[in-house]
């Protein structure tokens, strides 16, 4: 949180949002969260002892009274143990004012919070339990539209989940360095966080806007690259256009040439297929590009 703040000095009319998750919900976090001029939001793990005009009540007994603020559906994949369906979820928030306790010393003392609470209601199968979200924040809640932008926020916390896993021990693989000395270690993560961003943001792209142009993306080069690799190791009975592919269609050959067969996991190409197909396509890319700026030459 520090280090974020000191960078953004350089920066001033730039306004951080933090987004933690539940490890973040401890009175020194928070406190040092609420200390700053930032915004932020931490996923509650606690159902937090909260102070009212009647005495000490709960979290989730305190968000439980108040109205409805807002509803919308959610796509709920399918898990280990959760079946796949549109979850109806309902949000409802309240300034609160939260107990905190140090167990060391046993002193109490209080924190204003906004709280957001999003939890599923009347599309929970039997036997699971209803997705929810308890969120501590200090973003408005004044409107409907502020109390979704807060939940929306937060879904955003994923993307960085999804980025981390290929930065670190997917595509990139940056934890298996063998390089020793300290700023070394940090120029070659810096540049595998911009390979893992771009992998990202391919397969995020492909999923969201599937019917887009494949240019949206991908350079000319890269583009006349995957056909041409696509070509190479296409089936006999398919048929490669010159035409613009759509970036969905683009993503799909070039998952296919880092090894994706759609068999094993049965969804959409993930990072991993991506990114070495992407290799590939890079290096035909290059000397496509190279031979292009040799014919002008001549």
């Amino acid at each position: 949180i520090d280090d974020v703040r000191g960078q953004l000095q350089a920066h001033p009319d730039t306004r951080a949002w933090f987004q933690l998750d539940r490890e973040a919900d401890g009175w020194a976090k928070l406190e040092h969260l609420s200390a700053g001029g930032d915004l932020f939001t931490v996923r509650s793990s606690w159902n937090r002892r909260v102070r009212t005009k009647r005495g000490r009540s709960y979290l989730r007994e305190v968000l439980r009274r108040r109205e409805p603020c807002g509803s919308y559906l959610l796509e709920v994949a399918a898990g280990r143990d959760r079946t796949a369906r549109l979850a109806c979820m309902q949000m409802r928030a309240g300034t609160v004012t939260l107990d905190l306790r140090d167990k060391k010393t046993k002193q109490h003392w209080t924190l204003v919070v906004n709280a957001v609470w999003t939890r599923e209601v009347g599309t929970t199968p039997r036997s699971e339990q209803p997705v929810e979200w308890l969120l501590l924040t200090n973003a408005s809640i004044a409107e409907a539209a502020d109390v979704e932008l807060v939940v929306q926020g937060y879904a955003q916390r994923w993307r960085i989940e999804d980025f981390h896993k290929t930065w670190k021990s997917g595509v990139c693989d940056v934890e298996s360095t063998q390089l020793r000395t300290r700023s070394h270690v940090i120029k070659w993560a810096t540049l595998l966080a911009a390979v893992a961003t771009r992998v990202e943001r391919i397969k995020h792209r492909a999923r969201e806007t599937p019917d887009a142009p494949a240019s949206v993306e991908l350079s000319d080069a890269e583009i006349q690259a995957t056909i041409l690799l696509k070509r190479e190791y296409k089936k006999r009975t398919e048929t490669i256009p010159d035409s613009m592919p759509t970036i969905a269609q683009a993503t799909y050959w070039i998952a296919q040439l880092g090894g994706y067969t759609g068999k094993s996991s049965g969804g959409p190409p993930g990072s991993v297929t991506i990114g070495r197909g992407l290799r590939d396509v890079l290096v035909a890319a290059r000397l496509l590009a190279n031979l292009g700026i040799a014919k002008k030459k001549r």
